[in-house]
């Protein structure tokens, strides 16, 4: 999928479905953000 039509198909989720989501889907969706760039090398995390 191209990048903007991801992005034009790009919806608000307003209900979750109630089940477990699998630890590393969790950890590697972090790792991602956590490799993403940022401005001035700021990395201000917190986790809830």
């Amino acid at each position: 999928m191209e990048l903007y039509e991801t992005i034009h198909k790009r919806r608000t989720v307003r209900e979750f479905l109630d089940k477990d989501v699998d630890f590393e889907t969790i950890k590697r969706i972090l790792e991602a953000g956590n490799a993403a760039p940022t401005w001035n090398h700021n990395r201000n995390w917190s986790y809830i």
